[in-house]
């Protein structure tokens, strides 16, 4: 894009494309493509639902969906510019549609979007980007060659070769491979102690938290969890700092949804506490012969091990404790409900704090669709303004403080590792980001030694 800006009222998005820019066969990059890339992310079979959730903003996708209009009336094209019109403002607008690959329009038009990702096309995709598609041996590699089309600044590396591997860790240990990524605690401890290795972190915003098993909207109810005194004495008998260790430096303790690196955090949360917690329990007249249910369902080595962790603090304290790893999480937490705290993951901030909402598919069954967050989650995903984001992500971590209806333990980063033996990279680059999301590296001045 050449430039771009937003309407004050956060609805309006004109985005003018680069003169001259070419898909790796040289076809011209248009307008067109941007609007045949959102109208079929909306009825592909497999997109991301960052995704389609952004995309649904949009004015008059409900209607293109359902099959009541032949186009999306809020996108419009006009040469070089693309006009998006939003139902309402949408704060993460912007950083999806940065995430969003697209896709040449006329590879791909005459494919049905429900079998795009089956087709001939990704035996040799046409790109856009540094680099074009050079060859690949099905199960072993594929190579990506400089793209002679690429408009911005060529890089110095004009070959990179992609390895089909099952040990990541192996490849880049052995010298097989210079870059590679994972948040394992046993590969990380041997890529640490590996000489030539230089690790970045990246502090992507994947949380893992215990949910409360407390009421469905159906009126099953869990007395057990009702009491906010006995949510609260739970969250503080953990200790979140020595469970983010467990993870070898890739992993961050939270007390909140709103992370600890976070300038809007207030400071407060449910920090590690035993004698308060027994405090607690005991002013909450907790019975201490019931035997507290903890349901899993990753089966990790690190998992686990932070699962025996939190049994032992919660013992520690007085608790009696069993565990259940679940075949089919979702299922048992959000139908079947035989637990009391459910181990979870999600991620990034607006899907943390989106599962708070009464409209929730599946938390409703475990919140009774309490709909106490729901101005704070819509006036969140609304806010542009600096001073609006801030106060909507504090409302929220008041209200997450107050309900109890998650514990937060920590968030989950990756590891990407170079190996600086043989791969020169910028020295002011300290963070590669999450694999996946667009980040500047300044990649164009990485070079072979």
């Amino acid at each position: 894009m050449a430039e771009y800006t937003v309407s004050d009222d956060g609805l309006t998005y004109t985005f003018v494309l680069q003169d001259d820019l070419k898909w790796s066969d040289g076809e011209p990059i248009t307008a067109d493509d941007i609007v045949w890339n959102v109208e079929t992310a909306l009825k592909a079979a497999q997109v991301a639902s960052a995704f389609t959730s952004c995309f649904g903003y949009i004015e008059g996708a409900a209607e293109y969906v359902a099959g009541e209009a032949d186009s999306i009336s809020g996108i419009a094209a006009d040469g070089n510019t693309i006009t998006f019109t939003l139902t309402a403002p949408y704060a993460f607008f912007l950083k999806n549609l940065a995430n969003f690959s697209f896709l040449p329009k006329h590879c791909l038009e005459d494919v049905d979007p429900l079998e795009l990702y089956q087709c001939d096309f990704w035996k040799a995709p046409v790109t856009s980007g540094y680099y074009k598609f050079g060859e690949m041996v099905v199960g072993s590699y594929y190579t990506l060659v400089a793209n002679e089309n690429y408009t911005g600044t060529a890089p110095k590396i004009d070959t990179v070769v992609v390895n089909f591997t099952e040990n990541a860790l192996t490849a880049l240990v052995s010298g097989a491979t210079d870059y590679a990524f994972f948040n394992s605690a046993s590969d990380l401890e041997v890529a640490n102690a590996t000489e030539g290795l230089t690790g970045y972190y990246n502090e992507y915003l994947f949380y893992r938290y215990f949910i409360f098993n407390i009421a469905g909207v159906d009126g099953n109810t869990n007395p057990a969890m009702e009491d906010v005194r006995v949510r609260r004495a739970i969250a503080l008998a953990i200790d979140k700092d020595a469970l983010a260790q467990l993870y070898m430096g890739a992993a961050t303790a939270q007390t909140s949804g709103i992370p600890a690196s976070d300038p809007d955090n207030t400071g407060d949360g449910l920090g590690y506490d035993p004698e308060q917690a027994k405090a607690l329990l005991d002013e909450a007249g907790w019975d201490w012969d019931y035997t507290l249910r903890i349901l899993y369902y990753n089966n990790d080595d690190t998992s686990r091990n932070v699962i025996e962790a939190v049994v032992y603090y919660l013992e520690s304290i007085g608790m009696k404790v069993e565990t259940t790893f679940s075949q089919d999480g979702t299922t048992d937490l959000f139908t079947t409900r035989d637990y009391d705290i459910g181990f979870k993951g999600t991620g990034p901030m607006d899907a943390y704090y989106s599962e708070f909402a009464s409209t929730s598919d599946t938390f409703k069954n475990i919140y009774g669709g309490d709909t106490s967050f729901d101005e704070a989650i819509n006036a969140y995903l609304s806010a542009t303004a600096p001073e609006d984001v801030t106060a909507a992500k504090q409302a929220l971590q008041t209200l997450e403080l107050e309900k109890v209806y998650k514990i937060p333990l920590f968030t989950i980063g990756y590891m990407n590792y170079i190996n600086t033996n043989r791969v020169a990279i910028p020295e002011d680059i300290t963070d590669l980001g999450c694999p996946g999301h667009r980040v500047d590296m300044n990649y164009e001045e990485w070079y072979i030694k």
